[in-house]
């Protein structure tokens, strides 16, 4: 079996796998000669798709993955504005200004009806991903779209070599959640507890990297300058 994953995330890209090992990868950027984008990496895929057909594994099946069930524009690396994300933007802002974020953002509730929400405004996108794919790999017959937590602890446990062990993810924000733990035995992967992303570490340190001049995408640079500090 050939799984394609797929992200659209800053720093998107795909890989490869195949009967668990993984046997391509390609980050957007480069194929396209710029760093950080954002979007379905379409060139990333169409270069998948040729090495594929180079090795004579292209066949009816391969199974593409998704990460992300819903997919939140960053502002400030998209290429052109959305009036429908800008306008969402602004209630966030207005929800926490008036004190309300904690109990909205920052509860599963809140969550859970946030990602219904733009489930919804997102049938488009995910329309618009999978004919892409149907026209550069006809022969996918399996494309699914799956959380972004539960995509990162997939690679990280898979990769492990443990059968049994606690997973962990701690991100800025992905499908409205900053965290999740997974119980992993025996291939299975149970989820145990997640955190709103209205609680992220992530934002907080994002947001002290832009207070020391870094812009996004730059964060690596202050954790490898850190090491070099006077205490």
């Amino acid at each position: 079996m050939i799984c394609i994953g797929i992200s659209e995330e800053h720093d998107c890209g795909i890989a490869i796998v195949k009967n668990g090992e993984l046997i391509f990868a390609l980050s957007e950027e480069r194929a396209i000669r710029r760093k950080f984008p954002v979007g379905f990496p379409k060139h990333a895929l169409s270069a998948g798709v040729e090495f594929l057909k180079r090795e004579n594994l292209v066949n009816d099946n391969i199974y593409i993955s998704v990460g992300g069930r819903i997919h939140v524009e960053n502002f400030e690396l998209r290429e052109k504005p959305n009036q429908l994300y800008d306008l969402i933007h602004k209630i966030f802002r207005t929800v926490n200004k008036i004190g309300l974020g904690r109990y909205i953002l920052g509860s599963h509730v809140g969550i859970s009806v946030l990602s219904k929400t733009y489930s919804l405004i997102q049938i488009g996108r995910r329309r618009t991903i999978t004919q892409h794919i149907s026209k550069v790999l006809p022969e996918a017959r399996h494309i699914e779209f799956y959380d972004h937590h539960l995509c990162h602890a997939t690679s990280a446990y898979y990769a492990s070599g443990f059968t049994k062990c606690l997973t962990f993810t701690l991100d800025a924000s992905g499908d409205g959640l900053c965290s999740r733990a997974f119980a992993c035995e025996n291939g299975i992967i149970s989820h145990i507890q997640s955190t709103p992303f209205f609680h992220s570490v992530g934002y907080y340190y994002y947001i002290i990297t832009k207070i020391l001049g870094f812009t996004i995408g730059q964060e690596g640079k202050v954790t490898g300058l850190a090491a070099r500090g006077d205490a």
